[in-house]
């Protein structure tokens, strides 16, 4: 089963809390593989006419969304809003030798200014010579001319500062994710902000151990101006398309402007996604790796907590199948509607050919291809119960 990103709903309260780390913390659970990732991922929404929509690609210098079932790109100055939200998937990228630096626009440099001042210099006392031999202009109309030319408005940017919207609910996680590193990594970064530095210069690479036909990244650098108001944080977001990455790591370097001059860094991140899905990498903050239990359990309490007092049948969540997987499925039941009895922990039991459940199937490529679904289970009154899910066979894509 392939599982692409899932985004996740934090659950709140001391009870759901408790079980989730004790499914997390079982001793049994460290001697099983552990396929599944839960990480911080960022969804990020553009604007348009007045309403947000969901970034589903980063073409050219646009970034690409869908209204009423139609393509349509935007240019990517537009206004952005990020949210963060728990992920899990079971597919990964690295992202090595993360650098960033602050650095300055051409304008604000201090050192260009220097440079250019010295050359203007030179230029002014060449003229002089070569139309009054013997002459040069005084140091003060030097100066007067150089003093014309100064720092002018920062360089424009093809990014979005937008104000951050981090998901609180984060921290009732417990210890063991919330003490997890937080994939930012400040010790590359130029130090404090003891210029006016207004842009930062980021190089990295990126691998996958699957191909990325149609990756893009997005940046985010959170900030806070040292002049403004206390605890006053900003985001600063980059979004830039990638070159399909195939076995060699794709090398990534761009300077970024735009942001406020003397800005001070808090944090870095580097979201890598693929056919619109975000793709964990190594830096994903709030990283842990799951067993298949810790994952469907995880799901149970977030479908669960997402539904509070609905009253829901039970249905497949997640039921990708691998090629392996399918091909040990019985013919004569593809594309059937089958039915299968579901535990309150969304585990599959016995199948049926009937609503009833009195027909039962004895197939165990069948069983075993069941073990690989999970399935949200029936709620009552916002209370998870035994139930029966109807599942097709041969709908699932590979």
């Amino acid at each position: 089963m392939r599982l692409h990103s899932k985004s996740l709903k934090i659950l709140k309260g001391t009870f759901a809390l408790s079980l989730l780390l004790g499914c997390v913390a079982r001793g049994d659970d460290m001697t099983k593989p552990k396929p599944y990732i839960l990480y911080l991922g960022a969804d990020l929404s553009v604007e348009r006419d007045g309403s947000l929509y969901p970034v589903q690609n980063v073409k050219g210098k646009s970034y690409v969304i869908e209204v009423n079932g139609k393509e349509v790109r935007v240019p990517l100055g537009a206004n952005t809003a990020l949210k963060e939200a728990l992920k899990l998937t079971e597919v990964s990228a690295t992202v090595a030798d993360l650098k960033f630096k602050q650095t300055y626009t051409p304008e604000n440099d201090p050192d260009l200014d220097l440079q250019h001042s010295a050359s203007m210099s030179l230029a002014v006392i060449t003229t002089g010579d070569q139309s009054q031999s013997g002459s040069t202009p005084s140091g003060t109309n030097a100066q007067n001319f150089i003093s014309n030319s100064g720092p002018g408005k920062s360089m424009s940017s093809e990014t979005a500062a937008t104000s951050g919207e981090g998901m609180s609910a984060i921290a009732t996680l417990g210890q063991q994710i919330a003490s997890g590193s937080n994939g930012f990594d400040t010790s590359h970064s130029g130090g404090s902000a003891e210029g006016q530095f207004d842009a930062m210069d980021f190089s990295f690479e990126v691998s996958a151990d699957h191909p990325l036909s149609d990756p893009y990244m997005i940046v985010v650098v959170r900030y806070h101006d040292p002049n403004g108001s206390k605890g006053g944080e900003f985001n600063w977001i980059h979004a830039g398309r990638l070159d399909p990455i195939a076995g060699k790591p794709a090398k990534v370097n761009f300077t970024g402007a735009g942001f406020t001059p003397g800005y001070q860094v808090e944090s870095v991140q580097v979201h890598i996604y693929d056919r619109g899905e975000e793709i964990a990498t190594n830096v994903a903050p709030k990283r842990m790796v799951l067993t298949r239990d810790q994952a469907f359990m995880l799901m149970t309490f977030d479908y669960v907590g997402s539904h509070k007092g609905a009253t829901l049948p039970a249905a497949p969540a997640l039921w990708t199948f691998t090629k392996d997987t399918r091909s040990r499925l019985p013919e004569s039941l593809l594309g059937r509607t089958l039915y299968v009895k579901v535990s309150k922990d969304g585990n599959a039991g016995a199948s049926f050919l009937d609503a009833n459940c009195t027909r039962k199937i004895e197939e165990p490529g069948l069983d075993s291809a069941l073990q690989e679904i999970h399935f949200n289970p029936a709620l009552a009154n916002g209370t998870p119960v035994d139930g029966v899910a109807e599942i097709k066979l041969g709908q699932q894509s590979m």
